[in-house]
């Protein structure tokens, strides 16, 4: 089956570039017969992904998985967008479009989901994640949005939320950009204990982004309703608080996340 040697060309290249030419164009017609296209393939790539998980080649990268997620040679930045368009950064880029529907961007997490699930039982050791992003800290800021947003789809938000307990677990690079919101850099404590603004270079503070962990602990402490309205939810938040905890001693500063989480177990026995 050819599909398995090469993912589909809408997962090479970006859709949603060729879903605003059509919008532009009036091809409404068109544009909803793509976005179709999308939903299906995503939906096969995701059924094969968990198929392969319950194989007996399961610890063997299959050929999709390395079309896919293929060796990083260098930075992504570095790389001329025209002749090179890596799967990873495109299916990213599915879960924050907004022109796609509500079914692509969930379809394209469970996607990310499954394909490293399944790479981090694979040997080798799979490439980092976060070396397949142009833009890793725009990504992890998008995905934060979607799961702060309360009106967004809860399929979309229970699946982000997944997805980051994962990528806390098996990509540490990644669990740094969910924990903290950003790369690790110096640190400016206040003689209060309290990280104060960093000096923009270019003038000004430049404040701290907010974090998965961040909305992770107001929805604790602000969703006391949450075990009767949406349990769902809540176990997803308490998954990924869980995660943090058993992996915040190998973070640079693990003193930092655990007074900002404030003994995250100590927080959920209230619950």
């Amino acid at each position: 089956m050819k599909f398995h040697h090469q993912p589909p060309s809408v997962i090479r290249r970006s859709g949603g570039f060729f879903l605003n030419m059509l919008y532009t164009s009036r091809r409404y017609g068109d544009a909803r017969r793509l976005t179709l296209l999308l939903e299906s393939h995503l939906r096969l790539i995701h059924l094969i992904l968990a198929y392969k998980q319950n194989s007996t080649s399961s610890s063997k990268p299959c050929l999709l998985e390395q079309e896919l997620c293929p060796p990083v040679t260098g930075s992504p930045n570095s790389l001329d967008s025209s002749s090179k368009i890596d799967p990873v950064d495109v299916l990213a880029s599915y879960v924050r479009e907004r022109d796609v529907g509500s079914v692509v961007p969930l379809e394209a997490v469970r996607v990310l989901y499954a394909l490293y699930s399944s790479l981090s039982s694979s040997q080798p050791s799979p490439t980092t994640f976060i070396g397949h992003l142009s833009g890793p800290e725009a990504t992890v800021t998008s995905m934060v949005r979607i799961i702060q947003h309360p009106y967004d789809e809860l399929s979309s938000r229970n699946a982000v939320w997944a997805f980051m307990s994962l990528a806390v677990d098996k990509q540490p690079a990644l669990a740094s950009l969910f924990a903290t919101g950003q790369f690790h850099r110096p640190i400016q404590t206040s003689c209060k204990g309290k990280d104060e603004p960093v000096a923009n270079p270019a003038g000004g503070t430049q404040s701290k982004p907010t974090s998965a962990l961040d909305v992770a602990l107001d929805i604790i402490v602000n969703g006391k309703d949450l075990w009767e309205v949406n349990v769902q939810l809540l176990a997803s938040v308490l998954r990924l608080l869980d995660v943090v905890w058993q992996h915040a001693l190998e973070h640079k500063g693990p003193s930092r996340i655990s007074n900002r989480s404030m003994h995250p177990h100590r927080r959920n026995s209230a619950i």
